[in-house]
């Protein structure tokens, strides 16, 4: 859910709300025991308020400042429940690569709920998260909102990694670097390559494995390069191996547009690279 922002504009409006919401969030951070708190603080706690009114603000309707706040905090709230169930579903979605990153970065969401703050610091995201996905999530996204979305997509990209045989996507990836069990790298894109490779050249996706001859196809197939040719290959590639599960196939179409830019650069040994071959 990308959150309706409430611009600094509409809070001017209505300062005669938000300065009492304000104090009384202050109130309740301080616990009474002082009227005065760091710049930094009332920074982020505006920030806070702020991303709360704007998750209720997305509800749409016309309310009070307080009843956007009050609309909010309960969504948030909701929204971390449906997180916890997208963790569990990401931990049971995870393929098996071994991957170091990926395994540290579900258990660091994992404390994010212990650690998180939706009264105080609901825009806040106190969890590292090192493991990239293929297609990153928009920094605009915030708190518990950023970790759904992040959560949502790495169960797509586990979906699709552990619809292929565990050994064949193995050997793929460690054609495409042999220590990528130790790397902060993405485990999805060399997969979806492979299988992407081999449903252009019109075989069996299954295998995720490429030759120096299936590539030099693949190059002739592209050259002299057409952007729109291009991407109407690939969205036929597409249709030979998107499953149909939720969210697959609006995931998978951006992801192998990424790869326009590289069909057109790259040399014919490039292609190897690109689609994680057998040299």
């Amino acid at each position: 859910m990308m959150n309706k922002p409430v611009t600094t504009a509409a809070l001017s409006e209505k300062k005669e709300e938000l300065y009492p919401l304000f104090e009384r969030i202050a109130g309740l951070y301080t616990m009474g025991d002082t009227t005065s708190l760091p710049v930094e603080t009332v920074r982020e706690l505006l920030k806070s308020l702020r991303f709360v009114l704007s998750t209720g603000a997305s509800a749409g309707g016309d309310h009070t400042l307080e009843e956007l706040y009050d609309m909010g905090g309960k969504e948030l709230w909701r929204l971390a429940g449906a997180a916890r169930e997208l963790l569990e579903l990401a931990k049971k979605t995870d393929p098996g690569y071994g991957s170091l990153a990926l395994r540290d970065t579900l258990g660091a969401i994992g404390g994010f709920f212990g650690r998180y703050d939706l009264r105080f610091f609901a825009h806040d995201i106190p969890c590292m998260i090192d493991y990239p996905l293929c297609l990153p999530v928009s920094e605009e996204l915030l708190g518990v909102s950023f970790i759904g979305e992040y959560l949502r997509r790495l169960i797509i990209e586990n979906r699709f990694c552990a619809s292929f045989d565990r050994g064949a996507a193995q050997k793929a990836l460690s054609r495409f670097m042999p220590d990528y069990k130790e790397l902060v790298v993405n485990l999805f894109e060399p997969v979806f390559r492979c299988a992407l490779g081999l449903a252009l050249l019109g075989k069996d996706p299954a295998s995720l494995t490429l030759d120096r001859g299936d590539c030099g196809r693949l190059y002739l197939l592209f050259h002299p390069f057409d952007r729109e040719a291009a991407a109407g290959l690939l969205g036929c590639a597409l249709q030979r191996i998107n499953s149909g599960r939720e969210g697959e196939a609006e995931y998978l179409k951006p992801a192998a547009e990424n790869i326009l830019p590289f069909l057109r650069v790259a040399s014919p040994g490039g292609y190897l690279n690109l689609f994680c071959a057998a040299g």
